[in-house]
């Protein structure tokens, strides 16, 4: 048996594409939200669907301990993988959105995706 090929990372896909020129019309339409429409399909075309309700701080860090979890970061247009220093910045973001420190009308939806081979992704829906 060989070994199965493993799919490219959101961010690698997305460092491929052409960069958006100038900013969104934010009367164009809503922002996408894949905790309403509970799926997401990536620029791989791999589908994510969303597991259970959304999570606590305890959902978060039992998602965020997994090995080889994606973060996803939704805020604006253009909704976006995380990796290195930013996914560890947005994870403090979180805990001090969960401990009622985080500014005056910031919030945050976290739940947890999965896709077909049962890959993780946590997305993390935030508005202000």
């Amino acid at each position: 048996m060989g070994k199965k090929q493993q799919s490219p990372t959101f961010a690698e896909i997305v460092r491929g594409l052409e960069p958006v020129v100038g900013e969104p019309d934010p009367d164009a339409g809503t922002w996408p939200s894949p905790m309403r429409d509970r799926q997401w399909t990536d620029g791989a075309g791999v589908i994510w669907h969303m597991r259970g309700a959304r999570l606590d701080l305890r959902g978060v860090r039992r998602v965020m301990a997994l090995p080889d979890v994606r973060v996803l970061h939704c805020y604006g247009m253009h909704p976006r993988e995380v990796a290195g220093e930013e996914r560890n910045e947005l994870f403090d973001r979180l805990e001090q959105f969960f401990a009622g420190l985080a500014p005056p009308m910031s919030t945050f939806d976290v739940a947890e995706f999965r896709d077909d081979d049962r890959a993780v992704m946590l997305v993390v829906e935030e508005s202000c």
